[in-house]
């Protein structure tokens, strides 16, 4: 079959790629050259998509095998070379570089990162995995990928005015500034169904899973964060997409979630449940809070909070679940986390207050 056929190529492709990202700390001036004058891993983003699969039968055929097969070590392999692209970038930058290596770098990193946004990040839903942890992982991968390039975007001299280089501009594009549906639905979808898929993994003896299911979770949550940050540095911008699909009403069950909850609803299960580690809950709580704070201005009258949770019934519940908790938590982050919820709920207009 073509996923035998495929299994040992896939295989040693992936351990080539894993060596290429050991040597790029040692020989980055010949990997970043061969990278710039060849298509064979990362095809032009302005080619059509056609002709980017057609240019080199070898990649084509063992990326597609892949996906036959259900398991994607090669992609997985060129997701975590591009994350050591980025970085060798990032830190290569704090030197003296010259300014043709530094565009070569750039103009490498778009090919890469236009790659993983046209091609896998919308993509990888509807692929076939024979193990559900494998999914996790690599949306993890791409998650954890595209934090790193916003940490950049966050240190940019003009991230006021939204402008950013080419290579962090190719995420806030596809994320904030130009974001569509498709390309935000991989981030609310790990959300929307809140902590329950976690709960059902492992009381269904699956722990890998659960445990992959909530580094997924613990990821997309600081994903989000650093987006409704960065949305907020930008000058004259009152809201994002992002944070318009979080506060809209029913849309939890568009993307995977239960019908009768909303995005707001599953982020505040997160907050609340003792099924979760401490770095879910609190990431969960700071999205909460900086939603509310955000959307207190909208026009011409702010999203609903008491609604976006379940009704009053429910917001009671919830209130007297994150009380209870402060009683019990010793962290210092999850404890500021929490009465900082409780004080923008309280005092803001969309939040409980009004």
């Amino acid at each position: 079959s073509l996923a035998n056929q495929a299994a040992a190529p896939s295989k040693l492709v992936s351990s080539l790629l894993g060596l290429v990202s050991n040597m790029l700390s040692s020989t980055p001036g010949a990997i970043w050259a061969f990278l710039r004058g060849s298509n064979v891993l990362f095809p032009a983003p302005t080619a059509t998509t056609t002709a980017r699969w057609g240019h080199d039968s070898s990649r084509n055929a063992i990326l597609a095998a892949e996906r036959v097969a259900g398991t994607y070590p090669t992609t997985l392999s060129l997701i975590d070379l591009i994350h050591a692209l980025v970085l060798e970038e990032q830190i290569s930058a704090c030197a003296v570089t010259e300014p043709a290596f530094a565009a070569m770098k750039q103009g490498v990193l778009v090919r890469a990162l236009s790659w993983v946004r046209d091609e896998i990040w919308t993509q990888y839903g509807s692929w076939r995995f024979t193990d559900l942890a494998e999914k996790y992982e690599l949306a993890k991968r791409i998650v954890n990928l595209y934090r790193l390039v916003l940490d950049a975007g966050e240190l940019a001299p003009l991230a006021a005015q939204g402008q950013f280089d080419p290579v962090v501009a190719v995420v806030v594009d596809a994320l904030l500034a130009k974001a569509t549906a498709s390309q935000l639905a991989p981030i609310l979808a790990p959300l929307a169904a809140g902590p329950d898929p976690i709960l059902l993994l492992r009381k269904a003896l699956r722990y890998a899973d659960a445990r992959a299911a909530e580094l997924l979770v613990e990821a997309t949550l600081a994903l989000t964060l650093k987006l409704v940050r960065l949305r907020r540095r930008i000058a004259g911008t009152t809201s994002s997409l992002l944070e318009t699909m979080c506060l809209t009403h029913g849309l939890a069950a568009g993307i995977g979630g239960p019908a009768r909850r909303d995005l707001v609803a599953a982020l505040g299960a997160f907050v609340t449940s003792k099924g979760v580690s401490s770095i879910a809950a609190t990431s969960a709580a700071r999205v909460l809070a900086l939603l509310c704070v955000g959307s207190s201005e909208w026009q011409p009258r702010p999203p609903s909070f008491i609604a976006l949770l379940g009704g009053s019934d429910k917001v009671e519940r919830f209130v007297v679940a994150i009380l209870a908790i402060v009683e019990d938590i010793n962290q210092e982050d999850h404890h500021v986390a929490i009465w900082d919820l409780v004080c923008y709920l309280s005092t803001s207009r969309s939040g409980l207050g009004c």
